[in-house]
């Protein structure tokens, strides 16, 4: 086991921290994006968010931009298709 895996495990941290990975949730419909870098594009039909383990794309319809603050983007509207790309 790896030194930052045995530190994880000891500390019982979220591994969206540990690792710096996106944290993606969805509730109805709110997107919250948590550990982003920074928006690519952003229509009313979807948007893009370069993270560190590569590019997320949302498409869908009626989206609009909530909240964005360093940690989390949080936006609203109706999700068609998820993905990511390296």
């Amino acid at each position: 086991m790896k030194a930052l895996e045995k530190l994880n495990k000891f500390l019982e941290l979220p591994e969206e921290i540990v690792y710096d990975v996106p944290k993606i949730t969805i509730v109805g419909k709110l997107i919250s994006i948590e550990n982003y870098k920074y928006i690519i594009m952003f229509e009313r039909t979807g948007l893009s968010i370069n993270t560190n383990i590569g590019i997320l794309k949302i498409d869908g319809k009626d989206f609009e931009i909530i909240e964005i603050t360093k940690e989390e983007i949080l936006v609203n509207g109706i999700i068609s298709k998820l993905e990511f790309f390296k």
